[in-house]
């Protein structure tokens, strides 16, 4: 057996304060001081709003690319509704919201509220800067497929009901599970049923 000598340097990323944890007898120390040589501190998205625009147009264009699938940008009003959400996952949560929508959208350009708001609806902080759904009779109806009808339909039972799946089946006439799978199949996809 050779020895071999490597000239490597360690990055580690925490959401923990580990001078806190080494205190408490929770982290070794020994480890403490051997990863502690340098830090930089990056505050939660939260804290950074500024930096959400950027962020989710380079996340858009990352997951567009890796899906395949086409990316125009996200529309202002979108990117006001995405800086105001807390973001508790800090930029993985961001990048899912962003990776859903791409995935979701069936429409031509740029993502807009509607492409954000089954993932951010429940949420009290985004929920606010969200539009209210358009009324039924400005649907153009020569031009309108079946399948889209029934998207809206769904996704404006959804939003009614705050993301509640089970409320809006019954709201349209549906059993919980036989939505569920109508929701699955117009590749629409609720922060709450994604958990679920």
């Amino acid at each position: 057996m050779t020895e071999k000598t490597a000239d490597i340097r360690l990055i580690a990323a925490t959401n923990q304060p580990l001078d806190q944890l080494v205190l408490k007898g929770r982290f070794r120390q020994d480890l403490y001081y051997r990863l502690n040589v340098g830090t930089i501190n990056i505050p939660p998205l939260r804290e950074r709003r500024e930096d959400i625009p950027l962020l989710a147009l380079h996340l858009g264009l990352v997951c567009a690319s890796e899906l395949r699938k086409p990316f125009d940008g996200i529309e202002d009003s979108a990117l006001k509704v995405l800086s105001s959400y807390d973001f508790n996952g800090n930029v993985r949560e961001l990048r899912n919201i962003v990776e859903s929508a791409i995935m979701h959208c069936r429409h031509q350009g740029k993502l807009n509220t509607e492409d954000f708001a089954f993932r951010l609806r429940s949420m009290p902080s985004a929920a606010a800067d969200l539009p209210e759904t358009g009324d039924k009779n400005d649907w153009p109806l020569d031009t309108l497929r079946l399948d889209e009808v029934e998207r809206r339909l769904y996704m404006e039972a959804l939003i009614r009901t705050k993301c509640n799946v089970s409320a809006a089946a019954k709201e349209v006439g549906l059993t919980r599970s036989k939505f569920r799978r109508r929701l699955a199949d117009l590749g629409i996809q609720t922060h709450r049923s994604a958990q679920a």
